[in-house]
């Protein structure tokens, strides 16, 4: 999440602070050591930049590359041998069935979940009044879909729920239960953008 935070501070909102782009740096150097599956979440930023600001693409470079070094410099080995001792050698090939059941598992589960995206999915659709369901203007439905932070964000949750799944049809990576920490953020800032 903070990562994400700095991202936008450092590359859009504020784009001019050095004070963001350090701290966006360091927090990623960080989550590099903490987990692989960061990385994801890096490589979804870096899609989000290019789709946005495909000429301005210099200072992201700079700040990935200073964001992995530390990580390529000492924590590559410790991963190699992690990888030839059979540390994920238990990890099955995921299904497609796994994407789904990880955006269900944000929100409680199968029925939960999908109880709750129905729910999200009439407030975004009907107003309410009383008990009288009455259908939304959609032309600011129109108006959201056609800024060009939209598909920016559902680039991000595409990016970060995807790359891995991909990946792991060749070697592996992804653990269903245990991938939503990575991509809850992603998800649920479409989400309530389209609430707002």
């Amino acid at each position: 999440i903070l990562s994400t935070y700095f991202f936008w501070q450092s590359f859009f909102f504020r784009a001019g602070s050095k004070a963001y782009l350090a701290a966006y740096v360091l927090i990623n150097v960080a989550g590099t050591f903490t987990h692989y599956w960061f990385f994801f979440v890096l490589l979804s930023q870096s899609v989000i930049f290019l789709f946005l600001l495909p000429r301005s693409w210099g200072r992201m470079t700079v700040a990935d590359f200073l964001s992995i070094f530390p990580f390529l410099a000492f924590g590559i080995p410790l991963l190699l041998i992690q990888l030839s001792n059979g540390g994920i050698s238990e990890l099955s090939r995921p299904g497609p069935q796994a994407l789904v059941s990880t955006l269900l598992t944000f929100y409680g589960g199968s029925k939960m979940g999908a109880l709750f995206y129905g729910a999200f999915l009439a407030l975004v659709l009907f107003e309410f009044s009383g008990l009288k369901p009455k259908l939304r203007d959609l032309s600011a439905l129109k108006t959201f879909a056609s800024q060009k932070q939209t598909p920016a964000v559902l680039l991000w949750a595409l990016v970060t729920l995807l790359a891995p799944w991909l990946i792991s049809q060749l070697k592996p990576v992804y653990v269903e239960s245990r991938y939503t920490i990575i991509v809850v953020s992603a998800v649920a800032l479409p989400l309530g953008a389209l609430l707002g």
